[in-house]
């Protein structure tokens, strides 16, 4: 691979870059949007294979540059190829090699260019060959626009290399990506390699199709998984393993919730609770309780607040946005109990993200056992204080708040409705002293309609008080959700197998093509979520120096792996006969379907600037984007390199049909400035406000769809969904006067809320001579 991207270099040193498409000119933005005829959201999902097309790219300044190019030779001296070098790639496994694994480096010179492939090649390199009877393209860059299917894979900025191979019949594709390494941590100490506080990430994947009568038959293959460098190649697998760096879990969480919390009844109800370590139930020794809670995300408030030197309590922090509230000595890095949290991203919650308060239960735990001068430090030197629930937690405001409620193990059964939930705390600390912990599960008794989902927390050192003792909390993952809405009461043992996300794999099946006239397109795919519990004591993060030996017992001692799959699948089919049109969708998305990955990143870590490089925890990669207005920059990803600040945001903001020319630049705001256009002088001509946009609005919220930005990913249909929609149309007067009719039959799988609707839809669209162009839409 080294020798190859080698020539692709002095292959680009001759030819110049394959320009971008040409595209309409238009005068402003377009305010008349296409119909759209199904519920699913196909639109810009295209597959490319750029065996077959050139590759687009922005044009590039060349700069002037001589030549500095030389032989390079095998190892037995055979003289390979005569270019520059401008990137090396080269990974290493095994015990003893560096604890990064990965040496990755793009900055050297051609010439007289400094980083050439920045400056030079503008951070993408492509090599294409070919023959009659088959083309084929190699490329590696740091934003790679990739699409496969609308269910296994759609990216913007693949960081990495594409291969594409067609023929007449045939089309093939395959990419391979550390899709950790955006984050500026990867350069450790400037030499490419990878930090050894994150748990390394390998993204591949490939897509073939062929062509067979009047179908296009494809099949997809998407993984990604962590990886150990320090562990053997015999270790892992495509399913992953937890980083050498990776804590055993100490206290965890699970949330217990009413999955249809619109009917306010039929929430779910606990009975019993069984905790087994090692395949032995260990319920009293691992001391659960559970709190009581009825308030959600910003409605909730935080008691952890120390005293004034007067003895006052200080005051409590605001609930909206409030989590960022001692800074540690950085310029964005700050610090609270609970998240790492960046200014410039305040929707912490926003893409339904969410974790325990779990310190703020402790400490309530605590003053509801043992009242409020419970000791924490007992027996310390008589120069340090004491640390008390008193000292730490106000008390005297959460117990009147109402805003929690302790429940023991003798207080069950307990049912939870409507709003109100409940988190169980297990603890494995005293448990994991004495023995190497290599499975745990959770037994939960659960009648009606439930949802559980679960968090781990780490020891961060073995202070005493647990506002110190203990890392952040990773963010809730939904392990299991009651089909549809039972009311019955019948219970059910539900299992909470306890491990950390290793891996996730998606395969696919998909068709499409015409035949008579009929439109036809189908996919199925089924995601396979591999996680596998990080097995060893709970003990403080494992010092840098130890990291080896860490790998090496895991390798000897392997935590118990578990699968959660589900599947999704869609079948279209349209068809026009003159005047007269119909259409029809099929659809199904499993509550578990999924194509994002949460990968590991030491909490209290840092990039080269001091900025923190990740939530709790916790690197969030999208296999299938949030790019609502299909930019270079999805709505959420992490970035650092662009402006120095770690964020989960669209850098040059997200304009959902606004930024035709893809320049970062709203077209309703060619001036960049704090106003639109359309209310200044002479720019109103080329823009018009929103209201004045025509197009369809199927959820009914004022902003039409194809303006709409949201936090989701871009899959066709939304999960936890399935349905049927069959619609036909006759246009009346050709192409003025249309009538649509339609049924539509979706609802949840593992929910309660059913959308069945008749609907009819009358359009009509006229242009007259000096008058202008009339659009109407009457929906019934």
């Amino acid at each position: 691979m080294l020798y190859l991207l080698r020539s692709l270099l002095c292959i680009l040193c001759v030819f110049p870059p394959a320009q971008g498409e040409e595209k309409e000119l238009r005068l402003g933005v377009p305010t008349v949007l296409p119909e759209q005829p199904f519920v699913g959201r196909f639109y810009g999902m295209r597959y490319k294979n750029y065996g077959a097309e050139d590759y687009p790219r922005s044009p590039t300044s060349v700069y002037p540059y001589v030549s500095n190019e030389r032989n390079f030779y095998s190892l037995l001296g055979d003289s390979l190829l005569y270019g520059s070098e401008v990137v090396r790639w080269i990974e290493d496994r095994g015990i003893g090699i560096e604890p990064g694994g990965t040496d990755l480096r793009e900055k050297f010179a051609h010439g007289q260019i400094g980083f050439s492939f920045r400056e030079l090649f503008n951070n993408v390199v492509v090599a294409k060959d070919g023959t009659d009877s088959w083309q084929a393209s190699l490329i590696y860059g740091n934003e790679v626009r990739t699409k496969f299917t609308p269910l296994t894979f759609k990216m913007a900025n693949l960081d990495g290399l594409r291969l594409d191979v067609a023929t007449k019949h045939d089309k093939f594709s395959a990419i391979f990506s550390r899709i950790h390494a955006p984050l500026l941590t990867s350069a450790m100490h400037g030499r490419g390699r990878d930090h050894p506080v994150k748990a390394k990430t390998i993204l591949l994947g490939a897509h073939y199709e062929r062509r067979v009568g009047f179908l296009n038959l494809g099949a997809t293959f998407v993984n990604v998984h962590q990886y150990e460098p320090l562990m053997s190649n015999g270790a892992q697998s495509l399913k992953g393993v937890p980083a050498a760096v990776q804590n055993a879990p100490a206290p965890i969480a699970i949330r217990i919730s009413d999955d249809s919390p619109q009917d306010g009844v039929g929430g779910p109800v606990l009975y019993d609770v069984k905790v087994y370590v090692n395949g032995v139930e260990r319920t009293l020794d691992t001391q659960p309780f559970i709190v009581r809670l009825h308030k959600w995300g910003d409605e909730r408030q935080t008691y952890v607040q120390g005293l004034l030197s007067t003895g006052e309590r200080k005051p409590l922090y605001p609930r909206g946005g409030n989590y960022q509230v001692v800074n540690r000595g950085s310029m964005y890095n700050t610090y609270d109990p609970y998240i790492d949290y960046y200014s410039g991203d305040v929707d912490i919650y926003y893409r339904g993200y969410d974790f325990p308060f779990w310190i703020d239960h402790i400490y309530y735990r605590d003053f509801k056992l043992y009242g409020s001068d419970h000791l924490y430090n007992p027996g310390h030197p008589k120069t340090k204080k004491d640390i008390t629930v008193h000292t730490e937690f106000a008390h005297e405001l959460a117990e009147p708040s109402g805003d929690f409620k302790l429940i023991l193990m003798d207080d069950l059964p307990q049912q939870f409705d409507g709003r109100e939930y409940g988190i169980l705390y297990v603890n494995l600390e005293l448990i994991g002293r004495n023995t190497t912990i290599r499975s745990v599960h959770v037994d939960l008794t659960l009648a009606n309609d439930y949802r559980v989902e679960f968090s781990e927390i780490d020891l961060a050192n073995s202070k005493p008080n647990p506002r110190d003792r203990y890392r952040y909390a990773t963010f809730f993952r939904t392990v299991a959700k009651a089909p549809g809405n039972p009311k019955d009461g019948r219970t059910r043992v539900v299992r909470v197998k306890v491990g950390v996300p290793t891996g996730l794999s998606i395969y696919s099946v998909n068709a499409y093509g015409v035949l008579a006239g009929f439109r036809i397109n189908a996919e199925f795919a089924k995601s396979s979520s591999f996680l596998q519990y990080a097995s060893g004591p709970p003990t403080p993060r494992v010092p840098l120096d130890a990291l080896s030996i860490n790998a090496r017992n895991r390798e000897d001692n392997p935590g118990q792996r578990h699968t959660v799959s589900d599947k999704a699948y869609y079948l279209t089919v349209q068809k026009d006969f003159g005047r007269f049109g119909f259409g029809g969708e099929y659809f199904y998305m499993g509550p578990l379907y999924t194509t994002e990955f949460w990968s590991y990143v030491g909490r209290d870590e840092v990039d080269l600037f001091g900025n923190p490089i990740a939530y709790n925890n916790t690197m969030i990669h999208r296999l299938v984007e949030d790019n609502d207005d299909d930019d270079r920059y999805p709505d959420s990803w992490y970035v650092e390199y662009a402006n120095r600040l770690q964020a989960q945001s669209d850098l040059d903001g997200v304009f959902p049909g606004q930024d035709e020319d893809h320049d970062g630049i709203p077209d309703t705001n060619r001036d960049f400035d704090t106003r639109p256009d359309y209310t200044q002088p002479f720019l109103m001509y080329y823009s018009d406000p929103q209201v004045y946009d025509y197009g369809l609005d199927l959820n009914h919220n004022d902003c039409i769809d194809a303006r709409e930005n949201d936090y989701e990913a871009d899959l066709p249909y939304d999960t936890d969904l399935r349905g049927f929609h069959i619609y036909g149309n006759y246009r009346i007067l050709k192409k003025r006067l249309s009538l649509t009719l339609g049924v539509l039959d979706a609802h949840q799988i593992a929910g309660d809320a059913p959308n069945r609707d008749l609907y009819g839809r009358l359009t009509y669209e006229g242009s007259f001579p000096m008058l202008g162009d009339f659009f109407a839409n009457l929906t019934l």
